[in-house]
This record gives structure tokens, sequence and C-alpha cells, in this order.
């Protein structure tokens, strides 16, 4: 290899890096706080949440929420319970509260019916993502297709265990201007906090 060409590498890597940073700075950080005793399921799963998120321009903060001042002011919390309230609907993984904001509720024990062994966690980050996709939205809607589907079909599942459900071009925009009406309330909040002289 001459010398050009590993000045020429060098240089393209620089830019790549570059690249790479600046992509990394527009990211939208958004801090999750989870209360889960799954924890191994629970780590494979935020893995893979955060990976999907990233292709919506958000980075996730993973927080553990071991008690109520745990978690980072406007943080989403997110429970996982080992049992679901049998008073739900039978077919339900999880639920949001969009318009309120904050809270997530899912039953590991519906995904590990559904998705045995290896591909719970799996099943468990596509659960997480579209439900913390809910909230940063701030509506209860559902897409065609992708993770916000409403439910998930067979060939779904057997998608989401070799690669993950994408977001629609719709899901995307939403997402975006859910994260910029979070960031005015923050403000708004963070200004009714400052003391007054």
């Amino acid at each position: 290899m001459t010398i050009a060409a590993i000045t020429t590498m060098i240089v393209a890597a620089g830019i790549q890096t570059q690249f790479d940073q600046a992509a990394t700075d527009r990211l939208h950080s958004v801090p999750v706080c989870v209360q889960s005793a799954i924890v191994a399921e629970e780590t494979q799963a935020r893995r893979l949440a955060s990976q999907m998120f990233l292709a919506a321009g958000v980075r996730l903060e993973w927080h553990r929420g071991l008690g109520q001042n745990t978690c980072p002011d406007g943080a989403i919390r997110i429970t996982i319970t080992e049992h679901a309230d049998r008073r739900l609907p039978h077919n339900a993984l999880a639920y949001a509260m969009p318009y309120e904001g904050k809270h997530i509720q899912v039953f590991y024990d519906r995904i590990q019916r559904l998705a045995q062994g290896q591909r719970a966690p799996r099943l468990l980050a596509h659960v997480m993502v579209h439900e913390i996709t809910h909230i940063l939205q701030g509506v209860a809607r559902h897409s065609e297709r992708g993770v916000m589907k409403a439910h998930w079909s067979g060939y779904d599942y057997a998608l989401m265990a070799l690669r993950p459900l994408p977001f629609t071009d719709a899901d995307l925009v939403l997402i975006r201007t859910g994260l910029q009406a979070r960031q005015a309330q923050m403000m708004v909040a963070m200004t009714a906090r400052a003391p007054r002289f």
C-alpha cells in the first residue's frame, strides 16, 4: 500500500468520524427510568431499543428506577411487572399514558408467553419502543405497518426476531413534533421553578 493510499484512508476516516460526531450531536436525548425485576432480559431489550431509536434521531438515556426520587426530571417511567392485571384485555402486552406523558406499564408474563427463550428480549424491546413512541408523540395513534402497528401479526413477530420493525415516515414526523413540544414544556417548567429576585 502506498503512502498516498494510506493518507487517503486516514483523511476519509477523519471525515467519517466528524460526520458521525455531527450526527450524534443532533440526537435528542430522552431520559427513561426502568423499574424491573428481570434485569438480564431487560438489559438486552434496552440495547436493542436504543438502536431502534437512533434511526429516529433519539438517544435514550437509561436509568434504574429504584425510588420516586431516583429518576431525572421529565423522565419516561417504565414499570415492568411480572404479572398482568387480569382486568386488562388478554392481548395487551403493555400500555402507555401518552397524554399524561410519563408512565408505561409492561406485562412480562404476556411477553414470555408469546416469545419463548431468546426471543423474549427482542419482543420486550419492541414493546418498550412502541410505548415510548406513544409517550414521545403525545398521542394515542397507530400505524398500518412497522413498530407502531396496533396489533402485530405472526409475520411481524417472525420479522422482529430477525431485524427490528421500522418506524414509518409519519411516526418519525410525530416523534420530532412531540419532542419539540416536550422540550417547550420542560422549559416552561424550569422557568416556573427558577427563583425570582
